[in-house]
């Protein structure tokens, strides 16, 4: 759902999803493991715990990656959704039997498996249709304070998000505010309690500026504590989106979004996660990073690795290695940017590229602690330089430590210009205030996804830049005083073509 009453309601929708399906794959273990038996059967269940556990984390892990969770997929029919429940149960089933090779004691005879996976999927088939039910069903009712012209066309912004789980109102005036070109006035910001149980109303949405006046702002403030959802545009972005549009960013955002990550995670668990994570996946990518190695070797002359300096947290240097993936003289008319179909690229660095075994060496930069798993991209100094002045809070991403896979790759392609610099700083000023434990882990999911299907979504990020151009325009009309409906001049395309991300 794009709104609600928690900035993070996406992420505990996603949340305690997953762990009901691996609870009711456990359940439906535990139970063919008694009716099998005939009885409950503690030693038998205390044997294939592991194997079932594995089990359910394998089948959440997949429904996650397969999209199960997402906005997105509450538009696909129940077919589809039925048969990625049938391929997630399938790769648990395959979780179960590799499992049982390795530990021969913990093994799950056929029988359970017979009685045990029907149970699993009627459990599942029926959890998903329960989610699929409901995503078509619900709707939640917005409604939006205007005081001025400018308001009632911000009110488009909030009508333009995705219609499949939300219905726009109407328009609540602050003080006595007639509306101009809309005719959906509900009432006054006075009798908003009354209004929002006559219209079932779930959140009012406040337009930027909506506040400048102190007693609106106390008046809101008594909505709050009410109990009346009340959200402004960017809170709305940041569910919506899981990102931050610049146009919405200003410097009092980006103060509060500081302190959000728990400090623990930052300075300790963090770290932790970063040793057993890199460690665990370098060793599991190592027979491909050796022959990734060796295909750049016979497929081109010069050194196997490239070694580049980056900016760490800070601004701090260090070296980044990965594998080689253009030729030698690939800038030997200065520092370049990468671009998505690089001309520079070799024909076997494509294919390292595309299934991201270029990077598996930065496993070590993360090791030694240079960069985090986790974290927006570390950039070269000279690109931070150039793109500093024309992207807004560009050096913001300086601020926590680099990470080997981001929020912004997970989400956004290969960018070309300085318009998709933007973009990606969208996605990592709102990991930059998010980031946890569970998010990184989620993150990872997400980067395994991508790798097999060879690249990010460009969705996400069209939805993110239509948005965002939206709000660009509102804005202009906002200095420019002009009233809804008005012509507007067409608005610049930002600096195209001047570098790449």
């Amino acid at each position: 759902m794009p709104t609600g009453r928690s900035k993070q309601k996406h992420w505990a929708h996603v949340s305690q999803h997953l762990m009901l399906d691996i609870a009711i794959v456990i359940v439906a273990f535990l139970l063919g493991t008694s009716l099998r038996a005939g009885v409950w059967a503690p030693d038998k269940i205390a044997h294939y715990s592991p194997a079932i556990l594995l089990a359910g984390l394998a089948v959440g892990v997949m429904f996650y990656i397969s999209g199960l969770y997402a906005l997105h997929h509450a538009r696909r029919g129940l077919f589809v959704r039925f048969a990625l429940v049938g391929g997630g149960l399938l790769a648990g089933l395959m979780a179960i039997l590799v499992y049982g090779s390795v530990d021969y004691s913990a093994r799950i005879g056929r029988g359970v498996l017979l009685i045990s996976a029907p149970l699993a999927f009627v459990g599942l088939a029926l959890h998903h249709y329960l989610l699929h039910l409901r995503s078509q069903r619900f709707r939640e009712r917005l409604a939006c304070l205007a005081a001025s012209p400018v308001h009632e066309s911000e009110a488009e912004l909030f009508e333009s998000l995705d219609q499949l789980h939300t219905e726009f109102v109407g328009m609540i005036s602050v003080d006595g505010y007639r509306l101009g070109s809309r005719d959906d006035l509900l009432g006054d910001l006075d009798e908003a309690v009354t209004l929002v149980e006559k219209h079932r109303i779930d959140c009012l949405l406040c337009p930027p500026g909506i506040f400048s006046c102190p007693e609106v702002s106390r008046k809101v403030r008594r909505l709050r504590y009410a109990g009346i959802t009340v959200l402004s545009l960017a809170d709305i972005c940041e569910e919506f989106f899981q990102a931050m549009p610049l146009e919405l960013t200003t410097p009092e955002w980006l103060l509060h979004s500081s302190g959000q990550p728990r400090l623990f995670y930052v300075k300790k668990l963090k770290r932790a996660f970063d040793i057993i994570a890199g460690g665990t996946i370098f060793a599991l990518l190592l027979p491909i990073m050796l022959a990734g190695m060796l295909a750049v070797r016979f497929s081109s002359r010069g050194p196997i690795f490239f070694r580049q300096a980056r900016l760490g947290r800070f601004g701090r240097e260090f070296e980044v290695i990965k594998l080689r993936t253009m030729r030698t003289d690939a800038e030997k008319d200065g520092p370049q940017w990468a671009q998505k179909n690089d001309a520079r690229t070799t024909a076997v660095g494509k294919w390292l590229r595309k299934f991201r075994i270029d990077e598996i060496p930065q496993l070590w930069c993360v090791l030694k602690g240079d960069m985090s798993f986790v974290g927006p991209r570390p950039e070269r100094a000279e690109f931070v330089d150039q793109l500093a002045p024309k992207v807004p809070y560009f050096r913001e991403r300086l601020m926590v430590q680099p990470g080997l896979t981001g929020w912004a790759q997970v989400n956004y392609p290969y960018g070309a210009n300085a318009e998709d610099a933007r973009r990606k700083l969208e996605y990592d000023l709102y990991y930059m205030k998010h980031m946890g434990l569970f998010l990184d882990f989620f993150i990872l999911l997400d980067t395994v996804r991508i790798v097999f299907l060879g690249g990010a979504p460009k969705a996400p990020g069209q939805r993110l830049a239509r948005f965002s151009d939206d709000v660009r325009r509102a804005k202009e009309r906002e200095r420019a005083g002009s009233k809804p409906g008005e012509a507007q001049p067409p608005v610049a395309e930002g600096e195209a073509g001047s570098v790449a991300v």
